[in-house]
């Protein structure tokens, strides 16, 4: 791998790691921040809805409080009773008319209540203001499922599960009833107030600060999830149902006949708050989105109520985020890269330029001329191109005296070769004439033992 590209990719990962890091923390804390900060958000909805709850259902309590202590009632009560079975009696008609003149303008005076009644104590509705046919009045008996607002009424100020109101057109209503006693302290029946959920419905699915995707929802535990005598069925604390008690925001008609079974995958929140089971998490709504919401258990109602968004709507702020993280990283990478290629060709082109000439050294190319800008640079580059200078010339010096001694040799080596081919044939000469001799010699001797034989 070439130094520039060494150099490029070091720079790369030193610059790149931290960077990496420095992103994956700005947005895992920028995640942990939104949560937080949204959990907070909705755990003040919810303790505002909740508040809104508690306020509507009082200010209907504290008018029964008043309603019990009317002279009215308190006198005239006891004869609507007592002349049920006939109503055209002139002390009926007159008792009748005396609550008719009060109660019908209080009534229309009191947003939400439909209807006031008054009840005797066997049951039977014997005075109503939201009705002409007293006859028909008189035949029936308190709207709620499970008359519980009669029986439970007879003991103190009694507030009845929301049901749907087949008197008015299906509005979702509730039944507020307390017990009238006369000055004698005798219980003479019960009055009724016949409210209307609509205006607490307007409140609860207030979506303000809610974006898009929020709403809160209202539901209660149940046994069935099939309608019991043309009427919702009641709350149920052992319940294998949660049934929808508003209308939704992706489901307008969800009040009263949205049922979820308890333990199916969806509408995971409130299925844990009617059971009061934590407070907050991210699970699938009843729509099957992923949904970020915190709920609360309202125990004077036996409701969950839930305060929830999807977490595409919570969360793309992050993406937001995300995206600029990714533009600045990819800036940040280009300028490394342009930075690394820079500073690589920088220290790279020297050293491949001294590099071209250290090969050049080691072919014996003597004759190298190195850049002046090399040899002037204030740094280890010019250092090296200075030793690699001076390197070359050494080389050069020691090349040429190694000539020259070479030369000087091969001339005394040619000396001594001649001398030593003069000595040659000299020596040679000499042998020639030695060798002559013991010949003479030999054939001397010869002569000298042939005279001797002879003689």
């Amino acid at each position: 791998m070439k130094l520039r590209r060494k150099i490029i990719i070091t720079y790369l990962l030193v610059a790149l790691t931290p960077l990496t890091l420095v992103a994956l923390l700005s947005f895992t804390n920028a995640h942990t921040v939104l949560l937080t900060i949204q959990r907070r958000a909705f755990e003040n909805i919810a303790n505002f809805k909740e508040i809104i709850i508690k306020n509507f259902y009082a200010s209907f309590q504290n008018e029964m409080v008043a309603v019990q202590a009317y002279y009215n009632i308190k006198t005239n009560l006891p004869i609507l009773s007592r002349l049920a079975d006939n109503i055209i009696d002139s002390e009926y008609v007159k008792a009748k008319s005396m609550l008719d003149s009060q109660f019908n303008v209080w009534v229309n005076e009191r947003s939400g209540i439909l209807d006031l009644m008054l009840v005797s104590p066997d049951g039977r509705i014997v005075y109503s203001t939201g009705s002409g046919d007293q006859i028909a009045d008189t035949a029936r008996t308190l709207p709620d499922p499970g008359n519980h607002a009669f029986e439970q009424g007879r003991h103190g100020i009694f507030v009845s599960d929301l049901f749907v109101n087949a008197r008015h057109s299906g509005t979702a209503s509730f039944l507020v009833s307390a017990p009238i006693h006369d000055y004698d302290n005798n219980f003479i029946g019960l009055a009724v107030l016949e409210v209307s959920a609509q205006s607490l419905y307007d409140q609860i699915q207030d979506t303000a600060g809610l974006g898009e995707t929020g709403e809160v929802l209202i539901a209660r535990r149940v046994a069935s999830d099939r309608l019991i005598d043309n009427q919702a069925p009641t709350y149920d604390e052992h319940g294998d149902y949660v049934l929808y008690l508003n209308p939704l925001r992706f489901d307008p008609q969800a009040a009263f006949n949205r049922t979820i079974r308890i333990g199916a995958p969806t509408a995971q929140p409130v299925q844990q708050a009617v059971q009061n089971n934590g407070n907050s998490e991210t699970g699938k709504d009843y729509r099957g989105k992923q949904v970020f919401s915190v709920w609360r258990y309202l125990p004077e109602r036996n409701w969950g109520m839930v305060v929830k968004i999807d977490t595409d709507e919570l969360l793309s702020p992050l993406n937001v985020l995300a995206r600029a993280i990714l533009v600045f990283s990819l800036v940040a990478i280009l300028s490394v890269i342009l930075v690394a290629w820079m500073i690589s060709r920088t220290i790279s082109l020297p050293i491949t330029a001294l590099t071209d000439y250290a090969k050049k050294i080691g072919k014996y190319e003597m004759d190298i001329s190195i850049d002046k800008q090399l040899l002037s640079a204030p740094d280890e580059v010019g250092i090296l191109a200075k030793t690699l200078a001076d390197s070359a010339a050494d080389l050069r010096d020691l090349h040429n005296n190694l000539e020259q001694k070479v030369k000087d040799r091969t001339e005394k080596l040619e000396q001594s070769e001649t001398a030593l081919k003069a000595a040659l044939v000299e020596s040679d000469h000499i042998n020639k004439l030695l060798v002559g001799r013991e010949l003479k010699m030999m054939e001397l001797k010869k002569e000298i033992s042939k005279l001797s034989h002879e003689n």
